[in-house]
Parts: C-alpha cells; structure tokens; sequence
C-alpha cells in the first residue's frame, strides 16, 4: 500500500514531462536536401537573422529593429539585408508604426528592385495603404495624428512604380481610382480610370473602368450655370461604352443616362438663349432656342423653345442679314452723268466739232 503514492508520483512525472515542449529542429532546403539549421546565436550571420525572427515570434519588436540595425552595419555585404530589412517593417507594422514600417519596405525595395522578397514588401506596403485610407491616422511627432489618405496614395503610387505592368500595380491602380471616386472628386476619378484603361486595357476590369470613368465624368458636371465640356465629354465616353460593351449597357441603362444628358444640354442651351432674349439680342436667342427645339425635340425645353420662336416673330427676318440696297441718286445728277457718259459728235472729216 506504501507503494501506491509513490507510482502515482513517478507516473505524474512521466506525464509532465512528456508535456513539456520541445524546441523543434529548423531545417532548411538546401542543395536539394532539407539539412537543420544552426541554434540562434550571435556573431554569425545566420544565427543573428534567427535571433531577430526569434525576437519578433516573441513579440519583442524593438529588440528585433536594434538587431536588425545591428546586422547591416555589421554585415553590409550580406546578400540577408534584404530579409532584415523586411523583418524590421513587419516589426515596425506589429507595434503599430505603419509609416516607419513602409520605411523601411522602401528602403528594402530600393536596394534590391525584383528581389527575392519584392512581392512580400509590396503586399505589406500595400496592407499599411489600404490601412490609412480605412481612417488609420499618422502620427507626427509622436503627438499629432493627422489623416493618412495623402500617404495612402502616394503608396499605392510608389507600388506602382516598383512593379509596372503586374498584378500588384493593377490593383493598386484600381484601389486609387476606386478611392476617388468613394470621395466624390470625380475629375480625378475619372483619370485615374483612364489610366487604368491606358495601362491595363485588355483586363477583366476593363468594362468596370470604362463605366466608372464615364460615371465620374458625367458627375463632374456642375449644371447648366457652368462649362458643358464634362456633359460632352461623359456623352462621348457612354455611346462609345454602349459600343464596345452593347450587353452590359443594356444591364446599367445606359440608354436612359444619355437621354438625361440630353435633356440636360437642351436646358443649357435653352438657358443661354433665354440669357440672350433678356439682354435684347433676339436674333442670338432665336438662334439658340432653333438649336433647342432641332436637335432635341423629344425633350422637356423643345416646347417651350418652340413657345419663345413663336413669341420673338418673324424668325426669318431676324435671322437673315439684310439684303444689301443700291446707294439713291438724285434725277439731276443722274441726267449729268448721262450726259458727260456720252460721246461727242463728229464731221464728215472723222474730227470733233469744237
């Protein structure tokens, strides 16, 4: 019976440390062959990059970003400065300091343009964008915070000009455009459409940005007291988007959008006639109110341009230049000029009677 507490102990024991956790062997892929890799320790390269993806799996990041600092200036020929450097962004990201974190993803990125570790930094600076335009604030000097949407864009623009032409640089493109136009400034929105269109033309995105572009363009328009050229322009960008995408105009009615840019250039021409009436230039308003009633007869303002012809009068006359009149002669002065036009008689010998 003695016995029996002292093999529940020694069994509790087995258990416990059966339980307790072992740090597992890294490997690495290496000449074909997966060999361990060393234990994390100072004074070699390898092991100093461990200690730094051990510091930041341990939630120490301002202990990872001084060993990183540590090992470039240490090891400034080391082909491993590209990955530090990624470490200390994602270090600089884990602690909340999303700017200096895309510091260091530049810094990163500049050194080694198409690096190995290229896509990974672009999709973390990527995140930090997506982050500031979601309403992450910046911090200035380590007191202020200030909207990030500036940065946001001026990110998006650098991925951009990292990686021209791929996937990443199409995304961030769109995510500019599809920015703009969440804040309503339309003009910008529709550049950056078109820049997308330039660029990325032949995508699968490429009937969505042409859509938008035309959208934004159509909503710049201010109304009938301002320049009609965006009007003009949207109308130009929908017919050609009902050409090029006939099934998906039909599915966002495109042909009921261009009848409301008709129905607005009507009312702006009709507005300037109706300015000229008022400033007593009628053939300038009749001019503007035919314009009205000829080129868009199915709208509301045909009616009321036919009512102002009809009310201005004779429309050919005020049209029509004056025709131009002989200048008046008086009948005695015309009875003398017949006279000196006429020549003088002659003798028998051909010579002029004196």
């Amino acid at each position: 019976m003695m016995n029996c507490p002292i093999r529940l102990l020694t069994f509790l024991s087995v258990l416990v440390f059966l339980a307790w956790p072992v740090r597992a062997e890294e490997h690495e892929w290496k000449d074909g062959k997966w060999i361990p890799v060393a234990a994390p320790a100072e004074g070699t390269p390898a092991g100093e990059l461990a200690l730094i993806r051990q510091h930041i799996a341990d939630g120490k990041e301002r202990k990872a970003i001084k060993a990183v600092k540590k090992y470039i200036k240490n090891h400034p020929d080391s082909d491993a400065i590209e990955e530090a450097m990624l470490l200390a962004g994602q270090a600089e990201m884990n602690r909340g300091q999303y700017y200096r974190a895309y510091e260091w993803l530049e810094r990163q990125l500049s050194r080694y343009p198409g690096g190995p570790l290229c896509r990974r930094a672009l999709a973390r600076e990527y995140q930090i964008a997506e982050a500031y335009l979601a309403g992450r604030k910046r911090k200035v000097l380590k007191i202020f915070r200030v909207s990030g949407e500036d940065d946001a864009l001026h990110i998006l623009a650098r991925i951009i000009e990292h990686a021209p032409g791929t996937a990443m640089a199409e995304k961030s493109l769109m995510r500019i455009a599809d920015h703009y136009w969440s804040r309503q400034k339309w003009a910008e929105a529709a550049d950056a459409y078109d820049g997308y269109l330039a660029i990325f033309g032949k995508s699968g995105r490429a009937e969505y940005a042409t859509l938008q572009a035309a959208r934004a363009m159509y909503a710049s328009f201010n109304g009938v007291s301002f320049d009609e050229t965006p009007l003009i322009d949207a109308e130009q960008r929908f017919l050609a988007y009902a050409e090029q995408f006939p099934a998906a105009a039909r599915e966002n009615n495109v042909a009921g959008i261009l009848a409301g840019i008709a129905e607005k250039r009507a009312e702006k021409i009709f507005s300037t006639a109706a300015f000229y009436e008022r400033t007593k230039r009628p053939a300038s308003a009749v001019f503007c109110y035919k314009q009205v009633a000829e080129k868009y007869p199915k709208s509301l303002w045909a009616a009321q341009a036919n009512e102002a012809l009809g009310r201005l009068g004779e429309i050919k006359e005020i049209n029509e230049p004056p025709k131009p009149q002989r200048p008046k002669v008086d009948k005695g002065d015309a009875e003398k000029s017949v006279e000196l036009e006429q020549p003088a008689p002659t003798t028998q010998e051909g010579r002029a009677e004196k």
